[in-house]
């Protein structure tokens, strides 16, 4: 192909390609979706095969374009065919193949994956918790950074005309070009700039929301993990052993057991002596009155 009449397309005729394409891949996706269910007796199945027969479709659909080098009806419309960017021929059969199934199934595939080895990580025993704590984080960070990815690239692509909207086209170095590159009118595309512009600054505040919400969340546990702490801390003093039948004020044996408000028990003479000095329970340091001191009887 003679480079001095290769035309980028540009972005609007990217996206209307991508468009029309999805309007036929979407009717043909219902009528073989309608025809299975004609078929099969279990509309249950129907319900499990529906990704399945969404990819087929797609998948099948480009498929036969690309190995028998014919343009997509969405491309035909447009006007434009890929290309591959390094060699600016046509991509090799296998190559488009590629970016078809990635397109289509690449993203479903990887999180399945993820999901996979998120379950043997959690059903692993030999695992320390330190290093399984650490790979579920690793796999929650890389499910939830794919529409972050998707959203970056697509930035980028209304930004500078990448010619790539498709992360696949992209990862393999195929890109459109007009066929029709005299039409080529070079119309402003300032608005598909400033829809770069606003995409990636959504997609900023969206990281900047998400961060703030885990900051928030590792506090709420950390605040939870020391009340628990100090919730332990308090029923082990409070435990009827050798040591807490015991008055912490005299070491002694507790005689004329004494309850102060917040639970505490002391020598009746032990703690009544405390308050006269100081209006706080010795162990927890909640305010104290003598009056608020309960003697008890019949306590064992």
């Amino acid at each position: 192909m003679v480079k001095s009449y290769i035309k980028k397309a540009r972005q609007p005729e990217v996206i209307r390609t991508i468009q029309k394409d999805l309007q036929y891949t979407t009717e043909l996706n219902q009528d073989v979706l309608e025809v299975t269910q004609f078929l099969a007796k279990n509309n249950r199945n129907i319900i499990k095969l529906n990704e399945f027969i969404k990819v087929f479709v797609n998948v099948a659909y480009h498929g036969f374009a690309a190995i028998n080098r014919l343009q997509t009806l969405g491309e035909e419309y447009t006007g434009v065919i890929q290309i591959d960017t390094k060699t600016d021929n046509l991509p090799k059969k296998f190559i488009q193949v590629i970016a078809i199934i990635f397109e289509f199934g690449g993203e479903g595939f990887l999180i399945k994956v993820l999901n996979e080895y998120e379950k043997k990580v959690n059903d692993s025993e030999d695992l320390l918790p330190e290093a399984r704590r650490t790979i579920i984080t690793i796999i929650s960070i890389l499910k939830s950074s794919i529409p972050y990815i998707k959203a970056i690239h697509r930035g980028i692509f209304y930004l500078n005309n990448s010619g790539q909207l498709q992360i696949s086209k992209g990862l393999t170095g195929i890109h459109y070009v007009l066929t029709r590159f005299w039409l080529n009118n070079h119309h402003n595309t300032g608005g598909y700039k400033f829809l770069g512009i606003v995409t990636l600054l959504q997609v900023v505040f969206s990281l900047l929301l998400k961060l703030k919400e885990k900051h928030e969340e590792k506090k709420l546990r950390k605040i939870e993990r020391e009340t628990r702490e100090s919730t332990q801390s308090r029923l082990q003093l409070q435990l009827p052993n050798e040591d807490t039948k015991k008055c912490i004020l005299c070491l002694e044996g507790r005689i004329n057991l004494t309850s102060t408000s917040c639970g505490h028990l002391y020598c009746w003479n032990c703690i009544c002596d405390w308050l006269k000095y100081k209006s706080e329970c010795p162990i927890c340091r909640e305010h104290l009155t003598q009056s608020s001191v309960i003697f008890l009887q019949n306590y064992y």
